[in-house]
Parts: structure tokens; C-alpha cells; sequence
């Protein structure tokens, strides 16, 4: 049986296989009768995250969707060297693509749902996570972008400044980092539809004063994001 890390593993590849394809994302629950060959390659594709955790695994799986196209990359697929490069390419493009398309506003609305789960898992308010640190002193926010988990778009829409970023870190996030912000910042300010959700986002934050408190209130007001009074009609 596959471990949880695993099970969340396979279940980033269907998201990314739904998506290629685009139908409904379902993820899967029963692995009692998974193939002993999908097992060993879940379980090096594990080891090869272990070992790069600022790899995104759902990002590291779209990648591959979005440039074989005309094949149907498979798990064995994704413990290949051309894999990795094409997940290098698909990273160092994500910020010039169009900020409005399908692909970067699914990117956005994952990225606040990630900032919602953490600031109501540890007890915070939006405005907290802007500047509360970990344990050596460095702002979750640059961890998190660090990571993938967010984007240079989260920061922009968050209204975080880049003296934040330690110099020295900047070039562990991107070695273009002036040049991303900048560019980044630009095309978020030049938005439509993005920045009404990061606007919604943050006229919101008032409202998640101690999040894990009114967590269930406000799950689907994030998740779907936009409208005049909530974020679910954009």
C-alpha cells in the first residue's frame, strides 16, 4: 500500500491528467489494487521530492502534461531526466504567460487557498502572515514562494514589500529576481481579473480576524473567488 505522501503524490498527477484533459479532477482513495509497477515508480517519485522539497508535485506533473503533447506521460515518465527539464522550463515561463488565462487563475486561487489553510491552521490573521517568521527569523510569505506554494502574484496582491527578501535569498527563489518582481508586478497591476480576486482577497481580511474560527463560514467565499460582496463569481 502506498504511504499518505504517496497517495498525495499520485493524486497531484490525476489533478494535472483532469486538467490536461480538461474534465472534472476526482481524486482517488482505494490503492488496495494499485499495480506493484505504479507502486515502485509512486515510491522513487516520492524519494525524488524528499530530496528537492521545493519541487511542487502538481506543477512538477503539469509541466509534463503541458509540453508532450501528443503523448500520455506516465508515472515512469516523471522519473526521467526530461522530466525535470521540462519542469525547469514550465517555472521559468509561468511568469510570462497571460495573468488572466485559465492556467494562471487556477495558480492564484490555489495560492490563496494555501494562505487561507495556513493562517487559519495556526491561529493567524492575513495580516500576520505578511511579516510572522519561523524559526530562524525568515518570513513564512518568501518560504512559501520559495517552495511554489505561492507566486510572485500572492506577494504583489498581499502588498508585501521586497525589502523583506533578504538579498542573499532572492537569488534561492529566482536569479532574476528584480527582473520577476518587477515584471510580475506590472502585469498584476495591468490585470483584470486576477487583481479583483487579490483585491477581494484582501478586503476580506477583516473577516479572518482568528480564520480558524470562522473557517467554515468562509471555505467557499475563497475556494471558487469573486463577486461584489464574496469571491465566488469571478
Amino acid at each position: 500500500m502506498p504511504t499518505d505522501t504517496e497517495q498525495k503524490i499520485y493524486n497531484a498527477y490525476l489533478r494535472a491528467l483532469a486538467e490536461h484533459h480538461e474534465r472534472p479532477y476526482k481524486a482517488r482513495r482505494d490503492f488496495s489494487k494499485m499495480r506493484e509497477k505504479d507502486k515502485l515508480q509512486l515510491s522513487r517519485l516520492r524519494l525524488f521530492f524528499e530530496q528537492y522539497k521545493d519541487v511542487n508535485p502538481f506543477q512538477y506533473f503539469r509541466a509534463g502534461f503541458k509540453y508532450e503533447l501528443g503523448t500520455y506521460p506516465t508515472l515512469e515518465y516523471f522519473n526521467t531526466l526530461k522530466a525535470t527539464r521540462l519542469y525547469a522550463k514550465h517555472m521559468r515561463e509561468r511568469y510570462y504567460e497571460d495573468v488572466d488565462n485559465h492556467e494562471s487563475l487556477s495558480d492564484f486561487k490555489d495560492g490563496i487557498l494555501f494562505i487561507y489553510n495556513f493562517i487559519a491552521d495556526n491561529d493567524l490573521t492575513l495580516m500576520d502572515y505578511k511579516t510572522v517568521v519561523n524559526e530562524s527569523g525568515v518570513p513564512w510569505s518568501i518560504i512559501h514562494l520559495k517552495q511554489q506554494n505561492i507566486s510572485f502574484y500572492h506577494i504583489h496582491a498581499l502588498e508585501i514589500e521586497k525589502d523583506i527578501f533578504p538579498v542573499d535569498f532572492r537569488e534561492l527563489i529566482t536569479e532574476e529576481f528584480d527582473k520577476v518582481w518587477e515584471e510580475t508586478k506590472v502585469a498584476y497591476d495591468e490585470s483584470k481579473v486576477m487583481k479583483e480576486i487579490g483585491s477581494k482577497f484582501n478586503k476580506f481580511s477583516h473577516r479572518l480576524l482568528k480564520a480558524t474560527k470562522k473557517r467554515e463560514n468562509n471555505d467557499k467565499m475563497i475556494s471558487t473567488a469573486g463577486g461584489t460582496d464574496t469571491l465566488s463569481e469571478v
